[in-house]
């Protein structure tokens, strides 16, 4: 079986890894553009999904193959992979503007090259998707909603009071998952994305060091020892039988209390890859999946 989250991870972890070695946050955004832009190439699917929540979603004329929501994009053209965009295709759409993330430098060079109007900005972490908000709403038009929307995502992330000791989780991004045993696994560390989405829960990240997706062996989950594990397996080929096979896998691990407790879960949402629009549901699903309010 061919899972997209071993493409999903790696594409987040090269995110991180550009964007950490010296790409500024936000390109751009000091441009502005007073006409209206009516012919959008989107290339990440947080993009085209921010782009729909504001209302834009009429003047994309081009997605990635990775681009699955809302449904609306299957009627619209695509352009290749996240990774792998066939530049010919965007030529050929005639666009007015297109919106790259920081982190694919190459893309942005290209698009440049050739003349074309590129914004990009900072998609690899919730802050960097906030603050993206403003610079969307003031190439593409006014848009009244924006200060109302931005204040409501920084609620969303106001860190809860929680009385006692707080639970330790492991967000598991990637793994060998065609092991029988728990083998390579890259945990959510101080990436800005996962750990932002712990914290606003009320959570504990279990790792504490400085990088962003650690790869850690048996011996580290082990001494870490979480007491909630979410493996984030993306895939649109999960079956209903796969969670049991997935799961299963963690029982190896008989002396880590999540194992012990049963506090292991399998999340196949394609949204929990993406840092967009969609992470309060993120939030919502991690204290529902624990018994939390939301």
């Amino acid at each position: 079986m061919s899972f997209r989250s071993v493409e999903t991870i790696a594409f987040f972890i090269l995110c991180f890894w550009i964007v950490a070695s010296g790409c500024s946050k936000i390109k751009d955004s000091e441009k502005k553009i007073n006409s209206e832009c009516l012919r959008i190439v989107s290339t990440a699917p947080s993009i085209t999904e921010t782009l729909f929540k504001f209302g834009y979603g009429d003047r994309i004329v081009g997605v990635t193959d990775d681009c699955l929501f809302p449904e609306k994009v299957r009627d619209i053209e695509h352009i290749g992979r996240v990774l792998n965009v066939n530049v010919e295709k965007v030529l050929s759409l005639k666009p007015d503007m297109v919106m790259v993330i920081d982190a694919n430098v190459g893309l942005i060079g290209k698009m440049k090259a050739l003349g074309l109007n590129v914004v990009s900005f900072d998609h690899s972490t919730i802050q960097g998707f906030i603050e993206s908000l403003p610079v969307i709403v003031s190439e593409c038009g006014n848009k009244p909603e924006l200060d109302e929307m931005v204040s409501r995502y920084r609620k969303v992330l106001r860190k809860p009071k929680t009385a006692g000791k707080k639970q330790k989780v492991m967000m598991v991004i990637g793994r060998d998952y065609y092991s029988s045993s728990v083998k390579d696994v890259y945990l959510a560390g101080n990436d800005g994305f996962y750990s932002e989405i712990i914290k606003a829960c009320g959570l504990e990240n279990v790792y504490k060091g400085e990088l962003s997706y650690p790869k850690i062996q048996v011996e580290g989950i082990v001494s870490m020892n979480p007491d909630v594990i979410v493996d984030i397996v993306i895939s649109t080929q999960f079956a209903p039988q796969d969670e049991k096979k997935f799961k299963d896998v963690w029982k190896t691990l008989k002396d880590v209390k999540a194992v012990q407790t049963g506090q292991v879960f399998i999340m196949n949402k394609n949204y929990w890859s993406i840092p967009g629009p969609r992470f309060p549901e993120i939030i919502n699903d991690l204290n529902v999946m624990l018994g939390k309010d939301e």
